[in-house]
């Protein structure tokens, strides 16, 4: 199994979606990427019609997203998706049937990961609620990386109504290298800094 750090970017404005925030479904795909550590290679996935090769391509795998349980999986899989914690108690095991198949693979979700051990909350307990805990991916990766989004997702159905899919690629992928380049940071320093230069600390005797 690979691990695959992974982006969406939606095609529609959640404004003109019916059913707004609780329909990612019908916000469609405007464009994915997908960053391959085990291979140290990028793919790239383009409007609406590449969803199924996209399913496929994360099919079986190990998902590191970024807020990916709460948005990502569901704009992919749709809110039907399954969902339970798997017996590592870190992670997700995702699953939904697409064209005749079953689909599944194990999500870590970082921003999860930080609130659950921020708040002190179980993982479930977190799943799927707000948390203002200082730790949108832009705010943690100035902190942490002296790095920054280039854009801010809203702007994405914009650039793609547009046709601007070089930008709207460029945006998706920083996404993608800054969560990447988290992921990193978090497995070596056992910690994270949010933007109100609190330490959440995951090294032995961390609080």
């Amino acid at each position: 199994m690979d691990r695959l750090v992974y982006d969406i970017e939606t095609a529609r404005e959640v404004e003109k979606v019916k059913g707004g925030w609780s329909n990612p479904w019908g916000m469609g795909i405007a464009s994915a990427v997908v960053y391959s550590l085990d291979k140290d290679r990028y793919y790239f996935f383009l409007h609406e019609k590449s969803r199924s090769k996209l399913i496929n391509f994360l099919n079986g795998h190990n998902i590191i997203t970024y807020n990916g349980l709460n948005f990502d999986s569901k704009v992919v899989l749709g809110n039907d998706r399954g969902i339970k914690l798997s017996e590592t108690k870190r992670t997700f095991m995702i699953s939904g049937d697409h064209d005749g198949k079953k689909i599944i693979w194990r999500e870590l979700d970082l921003y999860n990961k930080l609130v659950s051990k921020y708040t002190g909350k179980s993982v479930v307990e977190i799943l799927g609620k707000p948390f203002n805990c200082g730790i949108s991916l832009n705010k943690v990766a100035e902190v942490n990386l002296g790095i920054s989004k280039t854009a801010n997702g809203a702007l994405a159905p914009v650039l793609y109504s547009d046709g601007k899919y070089d930008q709207l690629l460029e945006y998706n992928l920083q996404d993608v290298r800054i969560t990447t380049r988290l992921y990193l940071f978090l497995l070596d320093k056992k910690y994270i800094i949010n933007e109100r230069k609190e330490i959440i600390d995951f090294r032995k005797g961390g609080k």
